[in-house]
């Protein structure tokens, strides 16, 4: 795995040990930090996923386009 495609991984693993911590706290649990924190990973990991087919990433990418790219490259017939 290349360094960047890495640090994305990582960085999505964070955001989905944040949600998980914050989710287990009994006394007035943050669920939007919760919800948050899931959609930042799974963002993270798209774009990670993303990042491996198509070798870059450039600027803000909407999160429609991501994921649907994802899901094209994914299930393509000539893979």
């Amino acid at each position: 795995m290349k360094p960047i495609t890495q640090e994305w991984v990582n960085k999505a693993e964070a955001d989905f040990a944040t949600a998980q911590r914050e989710i287990q706290v009994t006394k007035t649990p943050n669920y939007d930090a919760v919800c948050f924190h899931a959609q930042q990973c799974i963002e993270k990991y798209l774009k990670a996923c993303l990042h491996v087919i198509v070798k870059t990433l450039s600027g803000t990418l909407c999160k429609l386009v991501l994921t649907q790219e994802c899901h094209h490259e994914y299930t393509r017939k000539d893979r």
